[in-house]
């Protein structure tokens, strides 16, 4: 596997950027046409992890709708978002929340629970309340744009137990600084640590956290590495190129509860 990887990287560094980009567009479409076989064979449902059997949406907002569909998205971290499930949390905050997978498909587990969605897309925030709309769990919703340290800590202090699902491209480092959010130190925190886009955010969340928070570590896992469904109409080859998340560094999470 490692070899194949740098055969990959080696290839990459020969071939000309209109043909790389002409190749990814190939894929794009493939990828677009065999997810809509997905779709129709799964009445548009995703069909496992999670969140299985929640009804989705047509359009995807900054990240690819085959694994989310697939219910492979993010498989690394499904245990962490079991345990966010079955936790004590009356309130849940996703921030950079695209079209909504984890918005609303934590709601359609925690039925007591009320939600804020933050995306600085306009097209996402529509997504997510057509998401919404779709699973029943709209009016325990709010959809907002981009999320600042003043709308984390409202959202997070009008909360009796919050716990915060946040993905934002290296700004983790500014939104999850306790000293500006201080209701983070007894929030539950799920994040994607974006250190090549941000390098020193891993220590910083460390240096925040490591004294009021029990962090689990979990790094990203390769598409290879992910366990594939079967679908009808489409070749196990065709699933493991939906199943790609196309990231484009290796990254980690961190799961970090509160100790009290």
């Amino acid at each position: 596997m490692h070899s194949h990887s740098r055969l990959k990287d080696l290839l990459r560094g020969l071939i000309p950027g209109p043909l790389l980009r002409a190749r990814q567009a190939w894929r794009n479409r493939r990828r677009e046409r065999y997810a809509g076989v997905l779709a129709a064979a799964t009445g548009g449902r995703v069909l496992g992890g999670p969140f299985a059997g929640m009804q989705y949406v047509t359009a995807g907002a900054g990240s690819a709708l085959g694994p989310k569909l697939l219910g492979t998205y993010e498989s690394e971290i499904h245990p962490a978002v079991e345990n966010l499930i079955a936790g004590p949390f009356d309130v849940v905050v996703n921030v950079g929340a695209g079209e909504g997978y984890y918005a609303v498909g934590l709601l359609t587990r925690m039925p007591a629970a009320r939600g804020w969605a933050y995306e600085g897309d306009p097209r996402g925030q529509a997504l997510i309340r057509e998401l919404a709309a779709l699973n029943g769990v709209g009016g325990r919703l709010e959809v907002g744009g981009f999320c600042t340290p003043d709308d984390l800590a409202r959202a997070v202090d009008a909360a009796r137990a919050p716990a915060v699902v946040i993905d934002v491209e290296g700004a983790e480092g500014d939104l999850l600084d306790p000293g500006k959010c201080p209701g983070l130190r007894r929030a539950a925190v799920l994040v994607e640590v974006h250190e090549y886009l941000r390098p020193g955010v891993t220590d910083a969340l460390l240096g925040w956290y490591a004294a009021s928070h029990d962090i689990r570590r979990t790094p990203t896992v390769a598409a290879g590495g992910v366990a594939l469904p079967g679908v009808p109409g489409l070749s196990r080859g065709q699933v493991r190129l939906l199943a790609d998340e196309m990231r484009p560094a290796p990254m980690e999470w961190f799961w970090m509860t509160p100790r009290h």
